[in-house]
């Protein structure tokens, strides 16, 4: 837990923001950045992101310090779908 905390915190103290949309680590403005993985580029150059970025992230740096870490993406919907939405 406290690996956890500490993890949310150097996100708040580094600057890393959300955002809902995906092209914000997608863009490459450089060939250099361009040779960056979207995690990579979040991580190391734009610190804003969607909530799978932050997931990812989190899942590898808390695996890299030794925390059993799984990441599970989607969603399951509990409920029959409303009229005309799929």
């Amino acid at each position: 837990a406290q690996k956890v905390a500490a993890l949310r915190a150097w996100f708040g103290r580094e600057g890393y923001s959300a955002s809902v949309s995906a092209e914000d680590a997608d863009q490459a403005q450089s060939p250099a950045l361009a040779r960056l993985t979207p995690l990579e580029r979040f991580l190391f150059v734009v610190k804003r992101g969607h909530c799978e970025l932050f997931a990812s992230s989190a899942a590898l740096l808390l695996r890299l310090d030794g925390v059993p870490t799984r990441l599970i993406a989607g969603f399951r919907a509990s409920k029959p779908p409303l009229a005309g939405v799929l």
